[in-house]
């Protein structure tokens, strides 16, 4: 999306992992976009998914945002998308799509 990310992650490490995470990332993308600066709003939304269900809603959500937007005609065509991933059950190195789900 043009002014905001969508991801699904997943630790071990529990929550301060991903703040660590968010932090790295944000940083690395306004570097090499902007270079020094503000770029980012501060903190992030997040959202414990709690079942197997909640996650496919989510995914299916995160790759039809750009189409429901009007930025393209299919979630394929989203070049920042992992739908392609998911449609063909295959990894690219960048997204993994063999996942656990851990049961709470």
């Amino acid at each position: 999306m043009p002014t905001h990310i969508h991801l699904i992650l997943g630790t071990n490490e529990g929550g301060k992992a991903i703040s660590r995470f968010m932090h790295s990332l944000k940083g690395r993308i306004r570097e090499n976009l902007q270079g020094k600066g503000k770029f980012w709003q501060d903190g992030f939304d997040d959202l414990i998914l709690f079942s197997l269900k909640q996650f496919y809603t989510k995914l299916n959500y995160i790759h039809n945002n750009p189409v429901k937007t009007g930025l393209i005609e299919t979630a394929g065509d989203w070049i920042y998308s992992s739908y392609k991933n998911w449609l063909n059950g295959v990894s690219d190195g960048n997204i993994q799509i063999d996942f656990k789900w851990m049961d709470r």
